[in-house]
């Protein structure tokens, strides 16, 4: 009877064991996507220019917000570091690259502006 309770004692902790390592690994799964995620976000959000302070917002529709004024500002991913942006029935050729929570901005490639994820 003794070693029948030892051996049913053994297989609930080694069960019980084995549930905490997965549910410990998948959180830390998930812990580290969501560090990279927050490190590495893409285009689409919220940015704050660190030269003017205005908050520029990439919708994934295309459209863009300027310091929340939805107007008809728009744009078109044409290249992995390039974009069309129309704004007032002009276009334009833009720039910008990613690094890590910044975001490089402009039309020259020289001379881009600096936002930050907000």
């Amino acid at each position: 009877m003794q070693r029948s309770n030892n051996l049913k004692f053994q297989k609930t902790f080694l069960l019980r064991s084995s549930i905490m390592i997965v549910l410990l690994i998948l959180s830390m799964a998930l812990l580290l996507k969501f560090i990279h995620n927050y490190n590495n976000p893409t285009l689409y959000g919220k940015w704050q220019s660190q030269l003017t302070g205005e908050i520029i917002t990439f919708q994934k529709n295309g459209q863009v917000i300027i310091d929340g004024v939805s107007d008809t500002s728009k744009f078109t991913l044409i290249k992995p570091t390039q974009m069309l942006y129309e704004i007032n029935e002009k276009t334009f050729a833009m720039y910008y690259w990613l690094e890590g929570r910044n975001l490089y901005w402009g039309t020259d490639p020289e001379n881009l502006e600096l936002f930050v994820k907000n």
